[in-house]
């Protein structure tokens, strides 16, 4: 069961980190670590999510904040012989804490505050630390939670929301329907996708940076690849460069960075272009790692048959 301090917390990170998906405790016993919002990411919790507000075609929407698959949080510590050895982020005896060397976890239950170990405080917590899992931990008053993985990544996902990350502005040709409404695409016609005008907030580098206490985490995300839809059931093209824009001068010629063969029917598609977003994290307590966030734009287009008249 929680304790009134841990429910606190929970409170806390969802104050803080925006709009958060609760996740469930996988193999920790309950009260060990937190799997309340953005805690869910680093204490591996099942279905540990962050959920951040952004903007796609000018409506604000809500999209998902997940690890990368094979990637977690990334923690060192001093080895036998001097040198940073990487180490888990978090163990049943709680999370690394850089600052203490010690996993660190709130004391379950609270000791009386008539205990020594409150030195006199009446507000904060108690909490244990340890350093050998064999050994009996030790334990420490702390008016806020000791630096480690979950203060990063609470850190992490406020910066995101902070970087407004938008879906990319759809560029075709043919010009979607959206943009010029007489505009038909004509069937075998090879099709140029591009992004338009992409900028920090759309293509990336996008960086940001928040301190709280002692910790200090760097962000950097940027679109990895972008992958387009073309709405008549063929495979989906991956483009890693934000495309070539298409000029009438060019004529029926085929993009040399990003582009689509041709509708082969004529009718009415809807095209999506999803943004890959690759986003690292990096602090000064020794937790660094990676998370990706996926954005969908679309737009529609009219494919005609292109006819020919003999006299």
């Amino acid at each position: 069961m929680l304790t009134r301090r841990q429910r606190g917390l929970a409170a806390a990170v969802l104050t803080l980190a925006g709009t958060c998906a609760s996740a469930a405790p996988a193999a920790h016993a309950e009260g060990d670590v937190s799997c309340v919002g953005v805690d869910a990411l680093t204490n591996n919790c099942s279905a540990g999510t962050v959920v951040v507000t952004v903007t796609v075609g000018g409506q604000a929407v809500t999209t998902e904040l997940s690890n990368v698959v094979g990637s977690t949080p990334v923690c060192r510590a001093a080895g036998v012989d001097g040198r940073l050895e990487e180490i888990p982020c978090t163990t049943d005896a709680g999370w690394w804490s850089s600052s203490r060397g010690c996993y660190v976890r709130s004391s379950d239950p609270q000791p009386p505050l008539s205990d020594p170990v409150w030195q006199g405080h009446t507000d904060g917590a108690i909490y244990l630390c340890s350093v050998n899992p064999a050994g009996a931990p030790t334990t420490f008053w702390s008016a806020d939670p000791p630096d480690g993985a979950p203060s990063v990544t609470q850190l992490a996902a406020q910066i995101v929301e902070s970087l407004d990350l938008k879906a990319v502005g759809v560029g075709m040709a043919p010009t979607p329907t959206s943009v010029d409404p007489s505009s038909i695409g004509i069937v075998g016609f090879p099709n140029w996708l591009w992004v338009k005008t992409p900028s920090a907030t759309t293509w990336g580098p996008a960086t940001g940076s928040r301190s709280s206490g002692a910790v200090t985490v760097d962000v950097t995300a940027k679109v990895q690849k972008v992958t387009w839809t073309m709405g008549d059931g063929s495979a989906p093209i991956v483009c890693t460069s934000p495309g070539t824009p298409y000029d009438a001068s060019y004529g029926r010629v085929s993009s040399p960075t990003c582009g689509y063969a041709g509708y082969q029917k004529q009718g009415n598609y809807t095209v999506s272009a999803v943004s890959h977003w690759v986003i690292g994290y990096t602090s000064n307590v020794g937790v660094s790692g990676t998370m990706t966030m996926d954005l969908t734009a679309s737009a529609a287009v009219t494919i005609g048959e292109l006819q020919t008249t003999v006299n």
